[in-house]
Formats: C-alpha cells, structure tokens, sequence
C-alpha cells in the first residue's frame, strides 16, 4: 500500500509544471518569513501596557506552522 502512495505521488509530480510549483513556493516561504519576521510581544495588565520586546525566536501559540 506504501508503495503504491509513492508511485502516485511521484507520477503527479511528474506532470506539474516546474517553474509554477517553485514560483508557488517561492511565494509560500516569503509569506511564512514575514508572518515570522520583526514579532513583538507586550503585557497589558490593569490598563498598564508594557513596553514591546522583540522574539527573535519561536512560533506563537495556536500557530499552524
């Protein structure tokens, strides 16, 4: 059954035209830097909002990615 997923995986990539698929992701991997890119965070607690702090790292809670 494995084996018969892969052939149909590799037989659909076959007949996609390349430079559609690489400009496809080429727009996916831009969209996902900017959704990533220059995050902040800040606390609001009783009308009091903190300064911003920068997250360079990380994936923000109930992300998909």
């Amino acid at each position: 059954m494995t084996t018969l997923i892969i052939l149909n995986l590799s037989a659909a990539f076959g007949v996609i035209d390349y430079p559609i698929l690489l400009k496809r992701l080429e727009f996916s991997l831009t969209w996902e830097k900017s959704y990533l890119a220059e995050r902040t965070q800040c606390v609001t607690m009783a009308n009091i909002t903190s300064s911003s702090v920068g997250l360079p790292i990380g994936v923000p809670q109930g992300s998909v990615l």
